[in-house]
């Protein structure tokens, strides 16, 4: 009788364990494997923006992590495989932070954070990003990660190209946006149109790593943007 007993017992444990192995395999195949990251930026990121916001003021909005394709578009009349290749590059690529005139959310700037470390962050420009910027009529600053910014410092590197005193300065930003915006949409002179495609088949050959430019950082204690 204990002999029985026992084989019931055991025969309930792999029943048991056998539900187990069905529960976790129905669950892999089910349940999607993603979970909540918790924080949108990293801390290089979350140290720039309150700067950025400071050095800006209210005339304008900052907008993180937009991906290039989002604001850069295609010429026109490209061959099939320059536009593909094109476009895979545009879709390996974001801006860390855009800054945007905030009543017509006009694009003035597009800002790269560059630290030293590797990967998609790196101490040396890209130079292929500052390529199709230059091409699509849109200006790329290269800030280096620090532990700490001063927005007054950051004031006067930005003030070059989209900071407005005078009003002037703004509406001059404005229009270099919206350049920026024409060439998108295409409507563009045949002598702009050849220059844009030149600069970006120029960039768009450039397979490699990008190569090394003068490195931004800090110099006599002051910050630099390349």
């Amino acid at each position: 009788m204990d002999f029985f007993y026992l084989l019931v017992a055991l025969a309930l444990a792999l029943l048991l364990s056998g539900m187990l192995a069905i529960r976790r395999v129905w669950r892999l195949r089910t349940l999607l494997p993603y979970r909540f990251d918790g924080a949108l930026l990293d801390p290089a990121e979350r140290r720039l923006l309150p700067a950025l916001d400071a050095a800006l003021g209210s005339g304008y909005r900052v907008f993180v992590r937009v991906p290039v394709e989002d604001v850069i578009a295609l010429a026109p009349r490209l061959a099939k495989p320059l536009r593909e290749r094109a476009v895979a590059r545009l879709a390996e690529r974001r801006f860390d932070f855009l800054v945007c005139d905030s009543a017509s959310l006009r694009v003035c700037a597009a800002i790269a954070l560059r630290d030293a470390g590797s990967g998609y962050r790196r101490s040396a420009p890209d130079k292929t990003l500052g390529r199709v910027c230059r091409a699509a009529g849109l200006p790329l600053l290269n800030i280096p990660a620090r532990e700490r910014y001063e927005p007054g410092e950051l004031v006067g590197i930005l003030r070059e190209v989209i900071i407005a005193e005078p009003r002037s300065e703004s509406d001059r930003a404005r229009q270099l946006a919206s350049g920026a915006g024409a060439r998108a949409n295409g409507e563009v002179s045949g002598q702009d149109e050849e220059r844009l495609l030149t600069q970006l088949a120029a960039a768009i050959r450039d397979d490699g790593l990008p190569a090394a430019e003068p490195s931004a950082g800090r110099q006599g204690g002051a910050l630099r943007v390349s």
